[in-house]
């Protein structure tokens, strides 16, 4: 499935990044009920040549932004995050704090970053196999905790050109088999546009409720505003 859907990228002349958060949106764009998404993602922010060597966490944050007006399809859906990922990427180097400035977002309660409240990472490098002589080395799972996003989204590239991953989440926003049946309507997601990348969004979302409507007991919230009324109750009960 991931070397089809690179396929489908390269194809519209954008990165397996591109792809799998076009993805990702045209996902939230259903589950939000929204026709403006906003994804938080991260940029190396070591763009100079003088700060390739320097040891530190030189991270700056962006938004990425994509529309869904009329019944595009998912590779219309791709060209546009092409676009709007470039032109992030060409001023990275802009302090996200200076974003919000400008932008003047509404505050949220609850510690959730401005702008965007998902977030998305892939890591298209696979982990080098450690080989140390005389040292044995185990890689260690570390529990996530997330401080500003509701809900993230990690992809790993794999020795064999797969891809894998999982989504994060607030507990108190979400719940485990929501999350779960999520995670399973974003892999049946790709695997549908690794072959069908023309496929309208209006039967994208039709396939989305079918696979949605067809596994058990989690409700999906109906609009994003919703969600955070959820989130609201549980914090203040």
């Amino acid at each position: 499935m991931a070397s089809a859907f690179k396929e489908v990228c390269t194809a519209e002349r954008a990165t397996t990044f591109m792809g799998y958060l076009a993805a990702w949106q045209v996902l939230l764009q259903w589950w939000c009920r929204q026709q403006d998404v906003v994804v938080g993602v991260p940029a190396g922010h070591r763009g100079h040549p003088q700060l390739e060597n320097t040891i530190g966490f030189l991270v700056n944050s962006l938004a990425i932004r994509t529309r869904f007006t009329g019944d595009p399809s998912f590779t219309d859906v791709l060209r546009d995050v092409r676009e709007s990922a470039l032109e992030a990427y060409a001023h990275q180097d802009v302090p996200f704090d200076h974003v919000v400035q400008a932008v003047r977002p509404e505050r949220r309660a609850g510690g959730s970053a401005p702008v965007y409240r998902t977030w998305f990472l892939l890591e298209d490098v696979p982990l080098p196999d450690w080989d140390v002589p005389g040292v044995r080395v185990e890689e260690l799972e570390a529990e996530f905790l997330l401080s500003v996003h509701d809900i993230k989204l990690t992809l790993v590239a794999t020795g064999d050109g797969g891809m894998e991953g999982g989504i994060d989440y607030r507990a108190g926003l979400f719940r485990d088999p929501t999350v779960r049946r999520l995670t399973h309507c974003l892999r049946a997601l790709v695997t549908l546009l690794s072959t069908e990348p023309d496929t309208r969004l209006s039967q994208i979302n039709r396939t989305l409720e079918d696979l949605w409507e067809g596994r058990d007991e989690a409700r999906k919230p109906r609009s994003w505003k919703e969600v955070r009324a959820q989130r609201v109750s549980v914090r203040e009960g």
